[in-house]
Protein backbone atom coordinates (compact mmCIF):
# COMPACT_ATOMS: atom_id res chain seq x y z
CA UNK A 1 0.00 0.00 0.00
CA UNK A 2 2.83 2.21 1.07
CA UNK A 3 4.54 1.88 -2.71
CA UNK A 4 1.40 2.84 -4.61
CA UNK A 5 0.77 5.53 -2.44
CA UNK A 6 4.67 6.82 -3.38
CA UNK A 7 4.09 5.86 -6.61
CA UNK A 8 1.03 7.39 -6.93
CA UNK A 9 2.77 10.61 -5.46
CA UNK A 10 5.53 10.10 -7.97
CA UNK A 11 3.08 10.66 -10.56
CA UNK A 12 1.62 13.56 -9.38
CA UNK A 13 4.43 15.57 -9.35
CA UNK A 14 5.51 14.55 -12.75
CA UNK A 15 2.15 15.49 -13.51
CA UNK A 16 2.71 19.24 -11.79
CA UNK A 17 6.09 19.48 -13.60
CA UNK A 18 4.40 18.29 -16.77
CA UNK A 19 1.72 21.15 -16.21
CA UNK A 20 4.64 24.01 -15.41
CA UNK A 21 6.12 23.03 -18.84
CA UNK A 22 3.65 23.43 -20.91
CA UNK A 23 2.74 26.64 -22.07
CA UNK A 24 -0.49 28.08 -22.21
CA UNK A 25 -2.00 28.19 -25.69
CA UNK A 26 -2.86 32.05 -25.84
CA UNK A 27 -4.90 32.02 -29.27
CA UNK A 28 -7.78 29.86 -27.73
CA UNK A 29 -8.22 31.72 -24.58
CA UNK A 30 -6.92 35.45 -25.68
CA UNK A 31 -10.72 36.59 -26.08
CA UNK A 32 -11.74 35.44 -22.65
CA UNK A 33 -8.77 36.84 -21.43
CA UNK A 34 -8.95 40.25 -23.27
CA UNK A 35 -12.52 40.80 -21.94
CA UNK A 36 -11.77 39.60 -18.38
CA UNK A 37 -8.41 41.83 -18.29
CA UNK A 38 -9.24 44.69 -20.73
CA UNK A 39 -6.27 43.95 -22.75
CA UNK A 40 -5.53 44.35 -26.48
CA UNK A 41 -9.61 45.11 -27.11
CA UNK A 42 -9.07 47.58 -29.99
CA UNK A 43 -6.71 45.06 -31.85
CA UNK A 44 -8.72 42.23 -31.10
CA UNK A 45 -11.54 43.61 -32.93
CA UNK A 46 -9.12 44.88 -36.24
CA UNK A 47 -8.17 40.92 -35.88
CA UNK A 48 -12.18 39.87 -36.45
CA UNK A 49 -12.61 42.20 -39.36
CA UNK A 50 -9.72 41.34 -40.97
CA UNK A 51 -10.52 37.77 -40.87
CA UNK A 52 -13.84 38.55 -42.09
CA UNK A 53 -11.78 40.06 -44.76
CA UNK A 54 -9.99 37.28 -45.88
CA UNK A 55 -13.43 35.28 -45.57
CA UNK A 56 -14.76 37.64 -48.17
CA UNK A 57 -11.75 37.74 -50.39
CA UNK A 58 -11.01 34.44 -50.27
CA UNK A 59 -14.71 33.54 -51.72
CA UNK A 60 -14.29 36.33 -54.34
CA UNK A 61 -10.89 34.88 -55.68
CA UNK A 62 -12.94 31.31 -55.82
CA UNK A 63 -15.72 33.86 -57.81
CA UNK A 64 -13.27 35.29 -60.59
CA UNK A 65 -10.62 32.35 -60.86
CA UNK A 66 -12.30 31.53 -63.72
CA UNK A 67 -12.60 34.77 -65.59
CA UNK A 68 -10.48 35.22 -68.48
CA UNK A 69 -9.86 39.00 -67.75
CA UNK A 70 -7.12 37.67 -64.80
CA UNK A 71 -6.20 41.19 -63.73
CA UNK A 72 -9.09 41.25 -60.79
CA UNK A 73 -8.06 37.81 -59.84
CA UNK A 74 -4.15 39.49 -59.16
CA UNK A 75 -5.05 41.95 -57.25
CA UNK A 76 -7.56 39.53 -55.07
CA UNK A 77 -4.56 37.30 -54.41
CA UNK A 78 -2.01 40.07 -53.62
CA UNK A 79 -4.82 41.73 -51.00
CA UNK A 80 -5.33 38.56 -49.63
CA UNK A 81 -1.29 38.43 -49.27
CA UNK A 82 -1.81 41.40 -47.38
CA UNK A 83 -4.51 40.58 -45.21
CA UNK A 84 -2.81 37.12 -44.08
CA UNK A 85 0.38 39.36 -43.67
CA UNK A 86 -1.89 41.52 -41.15
CA UNK A 87 -3.27 38.82 -39.03
CA UNK A 88 -0.13 37.68 -38.10
CA UNK A 89 1.56 40.93 -37.16
CA UNK A 90 -2.13 40.86 -35.12
CA UNK A 91 -2.06 37.93 -33.53
CA UNK A 92 1.16 37.92 -33.01
CA UNK A 93 0.94 41.51 -31.40
CA UNK A 94 -2.38 40.69 -29.45
CA UNK A 95 -0.65 37.28 -27.67
CA UNK A 96 2.38 40.00 -27.13
CA UNK A 97 -0.14 42.39 -25.38
CA UNK A 98 -1.48 39.37 -23.32
CA UNK A 99 1.33 37.35 -21.92
CA UNK A 100 2.94 40.82 -21.03
CA UNK A 101 0.31 41.90 -19.19
CA UNK A 102 0.47 42.49 -15.11
CA UNK A 103 -2.31 40.03 -14.33
CA UNK A 104 -0.94 37.77 -17.07
CA UNK A 105 2.52 38.13 -15.60
CA UNK A 106 1.18 37.79 -11.86
CA UNK A 107 -0.89 34.90 -11.93
CA UNK A 108 2.51 33.15 -13.82
CA UNK A 109 4.02 33.86 -11.08
CA UNK A 110 1.24 32.90 -8.42
CA UNK A 111 0.91 29.25 -10.44
CA UNK A 112 4.66 29.40 -10.40
CA UNK A 113 4.66 29.68 -6.59
CA UNK A 114 1.63 27.28 -5.55
CA UNK A 115 2.65 24.33 -8.19
CA UNK A 116 6.42 24.74 -6.50
CA UNK A 117 4.50 24.54 -2.76
CA UNK A 118 2.35 21.50 -3.76
CA UNK A 119 5.63 19.85 -5.45
CA UNK A 120 7.43 20.66 -1.99
CA UNK A 121 4.34 19.05 0.09
CA UNK A 122 4.13 15.85 -2.31
CA UNK A 123 8.22 15.75 -1.93
CA UNK A 124 7.73 15.83 2.00
CA UNK A 125 5.18 13.32 1.78
CA UNK A 126 7.07 11.04 -0.46
CA UNK A 127 9.96 11.41 1.30
CA UNK A 128 8.66 10.64 4.75
CA UNK A 129 6.75 7.31 3.24
CA UNK A 130 10.15 5.96 2.40
CA UNK A 131 11.57 7.06 5.64
CA UNK A 132 9.10 5.69 7.88
CA UNK A 133 6.15 3.09 7.85
CA UNK A 134 4.07 5.46 9.72
CA UNK A 135 2.01 7.72 6.86
CA UNK A 136 1.28 10.91 8.16
CA UNK A 137 -2.16 12.52 6.65
CA UNK A 138 -1.91 15.42 4.30
CA UNK A 139 -4.36 17.43 5.93
CA UNK A 140 -1.54 17.16 8.63
CA UNK A 141 1.27 17.82 6.60
CA UNK A 142 -0.55 20.72 5.31
CA UNK A 143 -1.97 22.57 8.34
CA UNK A 144 1.13 25.04 8.61
CA UNK A 145 0.06 26.43 4.81
CA UNK A 146 -3.48 27.54 6.31
CA UNK A 147 -3.19 31.20 5.61
CA UNK A 148 -2.87 30.11 1.77
CA UNK A 149 -5.79 27.26 1.41
CA UNK A 150 -7.79 30.36 -0.81
CA UNK A 151 -4.79 30.45 -3.11
CA UNK A 152 -4.14 26.72 -3.32
CA UNK A 153 -8.34 26.14 -4.21
CA UNK A 154 -7.92 28.66 -6.59
CA UNK A 155 -4.17 27.56 -8.17
CA UNK A 156 -6.32 23.67 -7.86
CA UNK A 157 -9.00 25.09 -9.90
CA UNK A 158 -6.68 26.97 -12.67
CA UNK A 159 -4.85 23.51 -12.86
CA UNK A 160 -7.93 21.87 -13.64
CA UNK A 161 -8.24 24.49 -16.32
CA UNK A 162 -5.34 24.24 -17.58
CA UNK A 163 -5.61 20.47 -17.48
CA UNK A 164 -8.96 21.13 -19.75
CA UNK A 165 -7.16 23.28 -22.43
CA UNK A 166 -4.89 20.35 -22.95
CA UNK A 167 -7.27 18.10 -23.44
CA UNK A 168 -9.55 19.93 -25.51
CA UNK A 169 -5.99 20.98 -27.58
CA UNK A 170 -5.30 17.14 -27.64
CA UNK A 171 -8.55 17.05 -29.40
CA UNK A 172 -8.29 19.56 -31.86
CA UNK A 173 -4.75 18.27 -32.82
CA UNK A 174 -6.39 14.81 -33.04
CA UNK A 175 -9.08 15.96 -35.58
CA UNK A 176 -6.69 18.64 -37.30
CA UNK A 177 -4.55 15.26 -37.94
CA UNK A 178 -7.80 13.59 -39.42
CA UNK A 179 -8.89 16.68 -41.84
CA UNK A 180 -4.87 16.95 -42.48
CA UNK A 181 -5.24 13.06 -43.84
CA UNK A 182 -8.29 14.02 -45.28
CA UNK A 183 -6.99 16.81 -47.17
CA UNK A 184 -4.18 14.82 -48.40
CA UNK A 185 -5.95 12.07 -49.41
CA UNK A 186 -8.52 14.50 -51.71
CA UNK A 187 -4.95 16.28 -52.73
CA UNK A 188 -3.56 12.62 -53.94
CA UNK A 189 -7.11 11.97 -56.30
CA UNK A 190 -6.94 15.38 -57.45
CA UNK A 191 -3.26 14.98 -59.11
CA UNK A 192 -4.22 11.46 -60.07
CA UNK A 193 -6.78 13.16 -62.02
CA UNK A 194 -4.99 15.82 -63.22
CA UNK A 195 -2.20 13.58 -64.56
CA UNK A 196 -4.90 11.91 -66.32
CA UNK A 197 -6.15 15.33 -68.16
CA UNK A 198 -2.48 15.57 -69.08
CA UNK A 199 -1.83 12.53 -70.63
CA UNK A 200 -5.00 13.35 -72.19
CA UNK A 201 -3.88 17.08 -73.01
CA UNK A 202 -0.46 14.95 -74.88
CA UNK A 203 -1.77 12.68 -76.69
CA UNK A 204 -4.99 15.07 -78.18
CA UNK A 205 -7.85 13.14 -76.71
CA UNK A 206 -8.76 16.04 -74.07
CA UNK A 207 -12.48 16.72 -74.59
CA UNK A 208 -12.16 20.21 -73.08
CA UNK A 209 -8.74 21.23 -74.99
CA UNK A 210 -10.37 19.91 -78.58
CA UNK A 211 -13.13 21.84 -77.54
CA UNK A 212 -11.09 25.02 -76.46
CA UNK A 213 -9.17 24.64 -79.80
CA UNK A 214 -11.88 24.90 -81.87
CA UNK A 215 -13.72 27.38 -80.30
CA UNK A 216 -10.19 29.71 -80.60
CA UNK A 217 -10.43 28.59 -84.47
CA UNK A 218 -13.76 30.29 -84.69
CA UNK A 219 -12.67 33.55 -82.25
CA UNK A 220 -9.64 33.87 -84.16
CA UNK A 221 -12.14 34.09 -87.61
CA UNK A 222 -14.13 36.54 -85.90
CA UNK A 223 -11.17 38.51 -84.62
CA UNK A 224 -9.54 38.88 -88.10
CA UNK A 225 -12.74 39.83 -89.50
CA UNK A 226 -13.09 42.22 -86.92
CA UNK A 227 -9.48 43.89 -87.45
CA UNK A 228 -10.38 43.69 -91.18
CA UNK A 229 -13.28 45.67 -90.64
CA UNK A 230 -11.08 47.85 -88.36
CA UNK A 231 -8.11 48.41 -90.91
CA UNK A 232 -10.69 49.33 -93.73
CA UNK A 233 -12.53 51.93 -91.41
CA UNK A 234 -8.89 53.18 -90.32
CA UNK A 235 -7.64 53.45 -93.90
CA UNK A 236 -10.84 55.89 -94.54
CA UNK A 237 -10.47 58.11 -91.60
CA UNK A 238 -6.77 58.32 -92.24
CA UNK A 239 -8.01 59.60 -95.70
CA UNK A 240 -10.24 62.36 -94.42
CA UNK A 241 -7.50 63.11 -91.84
CA UNK A 242 -4.94 63.65 -94.89
CA UNK A 243 -7.44 66.30 -96.75
CA UNK A 244 -8.76 67.80 -93.97
CA UNK A 245 -4.90 68.25 -92.93
CA UNK A 246 -4.41 69.61 -96.63
CA UNK A 247 -7.27 72.27 -96.16
CA UNK A 248 -6.52 73.21 -92.64
CA UNK A 249 -2.54 74.06 -94.74
CA UNK A 250 -4.02 76.26 -96.62
CA UNK A 251 -6.13 77.86 -93.90
CA UNK A 252 -2.97 77.68 -91.76
CA UNK A 253 -0.88 79.43 -94.19
CA UNK A 254 -3.39 82.33 -95.20
CA UNK A 255 -3.65 83.02 -91.09
CA UNK A 256 0.08 83.43 -91.34
CA UNK A 257 0.43 85.82 -93.79
CA UNK A 258 -2.73 87.62 -92.00
CA UNK A 259 -1.20 87.97 -88.86
CA UNK A 260 2.18 88.36 -90.36
CA UNK A 261 0.86 91.62 -91.45
CA UNK A 262 -1.43 92.62 -88.51
CA UNK A 263 2.18 91.85 -86.79
CA UNK A 264 3.70 94.90 -88.85
CA UNK A 265 0.96 97.19 -87.85
CA UNK A 266 1.13 96.45 -84.85
CA UNK A 267 5.06 97.19 -84.64
CA UNK A 268 4.41 100.50 -86.31
CA UNK A 269 1.56 102.05 -83.65
CA UNK A 270 4.29 100.53 -81.30
CA UNK A 271 6.98 102.42 -82.46
CA UNK A 272 4.20 105.44 -82.69
CA UNK A 273 3.27 104.89 -78.99
CA UNK A 274 6.73 104.79 -78.19
CA UNK A 275 7.13 108.11 -79.12
CA UNK A 276 4.13 109.68 -78.11
CA UNK A 277 4.81 108.17 -74.53
CA UNK A 278 8.74 109.27 -74.76
CA UNK A 279 7.16 112.85 -74.94
CA UNK A 280 4.54 112.70 -72.48
CA UNK A 281 6.88 111.22 -69.74
CA UNK A 282 9.72 114.30 -70.44
CA UNK A 283 6.28 116.83 -69.80
CA UNK A 284 5.01 114.48 -66.86
CA UNK A 285 9.06 114.17 -65.43
CA UNK A 286 8.83 118.43 -65.72
CA UNK A 287 5.68 119.21 -64.22
CA UNK A 288 6.53 116.25 -61.61
CA UNK A 289 10.06 118.20 -60.61
CA UNK A 290 7.57 121.54 -60.47
CA UNK A 291 5.30 119.85 -58.09
CA UNK A 292 8.23 118.39 -55.95
CA UNK A 293 9.36 122.35 -55.70
CA UNK A 294 5.98 124.01 -54.71
CA UNK A 295 5.70 121.08 -52.16
CA UNK A 296 9.06 121.76 -50.64
CA UNK A 297 7.86 125.57 -50.55
CA UNK A 298 4.63 124.05 -49.33
CA UNK A 299 6.19 122.22 -46.29
CA UNK A 300 8.57 125.33 -45.43
CA UNK A 301 5.57 127.56 -45.20
CA UNK A 302 3.31 124.75 -43.19
CA UNK A 303 6.74 124.37 -40.37
CA UNK A 304 6.58 127.95 -40.16
CA UNK A 305 3.46 128.13 -39.61
CA UNK A 306 2.94 125.15 -37.20
CA UNK A 307 5.62 126.94 -35.06
CA UNK A 308 3.99 129.85 -35.22
CA UNK A 309 0.56 128.14 -34.08
CA UNK A 310 2.64 126.60 -31.27
CA UNK A 311 3.69 129.60 -29.89
CA UNK A 312 0.29 131.13 -30.17
CA UNK A 313 -1.39 127.77 -28.52
CA UNK A 314 1.67 128.82 -25.86
CA UNK A 315 0.74 132.06 -25.53
CA UNK A 316 -3.17 131.69 -25.02
CA UNK A 317 -2.47 128.75 -23.09
CA UNK A 318 -0.40 130.93 -20.46
CA UNK A 319 -2.86 134.08 -20.92
CA UNK A 320 -5.92 131.31 -19.82
CA UNK A 321 -3.74 130.29 -17.08
CA UNK A 322 -3.46 134.01 -15.61
CA UNK A 323 -7.23 134.94 -16.27
CA UNK A 324 -7.84 131.76 -14.41
CA UNK A 325 -5.93 132.25 -11.64
CA UNK A 326 -7.21 136.05 -11.13
CA UNK A 327 -11.08 134.54 -11.49
CA UNK A 328 -9.98 132.11 -8.84
CA UNK A 329 -8.46 135.06 -6.75
CA UNK A 330 -11.60 137.35 -7.29
CA UNK A 331 -14.24 134.52 -6.04
CA UNK A 332 -12.46 134.10 -3.13
CA UNK A 333 -12.56 137.28 -2.42
CA UNK A 334 -16.14 138.28 -3.44
CA UNK A 335 -16.76 134.79 -0.90
CA UNK A 336 -14.61 136.60 1.84
CA UNK A 337 -16.60 139.90 1.40
CA UNK A 338 -19.78 137.84 1.40
CA UNK A 339 -18.27 136.46 4.82
CA UNK A 340 -17.82 139.37 6.45
CA UNK A 341 -21.42 140.66 5.76
CA UNK A 342 -23.24 138.23 6.71
CA UNK A 343 -21.08 138.13 9.86
CA UNK A 344 -21.69 141.88 10.65
CA UNK A 345 -24.70 141.51 9.74
CA UNK A 346 -25.71 138.73 12.05
CA UNK A 347 -23.80 140.55 14.70
CA UNK A 348 -25.85 143.82 14.03
CA UNK A 349 -29.10 141.43 14.23
CA UNK A 350 -27.84 139.79 17.74
CA UNK A 351 -26.79 143.35 18.81
CA UNK A 352 -30.58 144.97 17.80
CA UNK A 353 -32.31 141.93 19.33
CA UNK A 354 -30.37 142.20 22.34
CA UNK A 355 -30.92 145.89 22.84
CA UNK A 356 -34.79 145.37 22.15
CA UNK A 357 -34.47 142.41 24.60
CA UNK A 358 -33.10 145.01 27.00
CA UNK A 359 -34.98 147.44 26.53
CA UNK A 360 -38.65 145.39 26.86
CA UNK A 361 -36.95 144.34 30.20
CA UNK A 362 -36.44 148.06 31.65
CA UNK A 363 -39.91 149.17 30.23
CA UNK A 364 -41.26 145.97 32.00
CA UNK A 365 -39.45 147.21 35.66
CA UNK A 366 -40.42 150.97 35.54
CA UNK A 367 -44.12 150.08 35.19
CA UNK A 368 -43.68 147.19 37.84
CA UNK A 369 -42.52 150.54 40.16
CA UNK A 370 -45.25 152.20 39.18
CA UNK A 371 -48.08 150.12 40.64
CA UNK A 372 -45.81 149.57 43.55
CA UNK A 373 -46.10 153.36 44.41
CA UNK A 374 -49.92 154.04 43.51
CA UNK A 375 -50.59 151.10 46.27
CA UNK A 376 -48.98 152.82 48.71
CA UNK A 377 -50.70 155.94 48.34
CA UNK A 378 -54.25 154.34 48.37
CA UNK A 379 -53.19 153.28 51.56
Amino acid sequence: MGDNVIDILMECREQLQECASTPLNIECYREDISRECNVAVTLLKDLKETEEREIELHQTCIDVKDLRNKMEYSNVVKEMGVVKNKIKDLSNQINHDIRNHVVFVDNKKRVKIEIDWLDDVLRIAQIELMESSDTPSLRDETEDYLPLQVSRKQSLSNMRATLQSLEEIRETLLREKLDHRELIYNLRTEIKTTRAHIDAMVNGTYAPAVEFMSKLSDRRKAQTIELDDKRRATEDEISVCKQSMARDTLIHDANVAAVQAEKLELEQKLADTAKKNSSSMREIESTLETLKREQFENNAVILRLEKQLADEQEEERLVQEEEDQRLVQVEEKRAMEETEYFSALWIQLRWKAYLKRKASKQSSRGKKKGKKGKKSKKK
